[in-house]
């Protein structure tokens, strides 16, 4: 999943590689300038389902992030004991 970029809108894209094939579903582009209507109820559709996609993505990386910090301070941590007091 990636932003595509053009002039006056980005939106994301999604891609599928299957070995040397690869597939793109991208984001419909807002038929008016500002707010969020689209050609039909399908655009519509896709354009909330890869938002809220995108959305679940970031929010499995910011926990995925916190777990990463977490298990290095307690790796730290036991580093520190094990150098200063050999315990394990």
């Amino acid at each position: 999943m990636f932003h595509t970029h053009t002039m006056g809108w980005s939106g994301l894209c999604l891609s599928f590689r299957n070995g040397d094939d690869m597939a793109y579903i991208e984001e419909p582009k807002p038929s008016s300038f500002f707010g969020r209507n689209y050609r039909n109820e399908e655009d519509q559709r896709l354009a909330e389902a890869m938002q809220a996609l995108a959305d679940a993505v970031t929010s499995q990386c910011g926990a995925r992030r916190m777990r990463a910090w977490d298990l290095r301070d307690s790796i730290r941590e036991a580093l520190y004991r094990q150098v200063l007091f050999g315990k394990p």
